[in-house]
């Protein structure tokens, strides 16, 4: 009976310490590690998977990680009675742009070069209208990346993509750019 009592006792030690393993990989393998990358300085951070990544940054500031993450209402391009919304500025690095109505604001657009949008004007402007409307945005923004996506390219917004465990998410300030035709014009 002694040594029944010994065996039980090594027995519920050994169930004890694997259900502790466990608890601990489990918890590992639900987080997700967001990186902040403003002028090629990486800031890391862990957060729960399942999660959007809006909320995600959301909880990082409430737990004084970040600065205030600045959120900006937008409609869906495809279905405009859907909204959004789009990161503009985490603390004082916020998103540089111009506007729509930078397209119907002057004439001068119609003569602006590709280039030299690209090279001092940053905002959304119409190059030709020759072949479809061919536009040009240019300005500073936050975009992401992450490790579960093909080629890490994400068309979803920050408050409808939800967190995987073990994902890496990089959000990253840079000067963006980007040129595409389009059949009908911007409103």
């Amino acid at each position: 009976m002694k040594m029944a009592k010994r065996i039980l006792s090594l027995v519920l030690v050994l169930v004890m310490f694997a259900s502790l393993s466990v608890t601990a990989f489990a918890d590992d393998a639900g987080t997700v590690t967001i990186n902040i990358v403003v002028d090629g300085v990486t800031d890391p951070h862990t957060a729960p998977a399942g999660i959007t990544l809006q909320k995600a940054l959301n909880n990082l500031y409430d737990k004084g990680e970040i600065e205030e993450p600045q959120w900006k209402k937008v409609a869906d391009w495809e279905h405009p009675d859907v909204t959004h919304y789009a990161l503009t500025g985490i603390g004082d690095v916020v998103s540089k742009t111009g506007t729509a109505t930078d397209l119907h604001a002057a004439n001068q657009y119609l003569t602006l070069d590709e280039d030299d949008a690209v090279a001092n004007h940053p905002g959304y402007y119409l190059i030709s209208s020759d072949n479809g409307y061919h536009y040009v945005y240019v300005g500073y923004d936050w975009t992401y990346t992450s490790t579960t996506v093909n080629n890490g390219d994400l068309y979803t917004y920050m408050c409808c993509y939800t967190l995987t465990p073990g994902e890496t998410v990089t959000i990253t300030y840079s000067r963006q750019i980007t040129d595409w035709t389009q059949e009908n014009p911007l409103p």
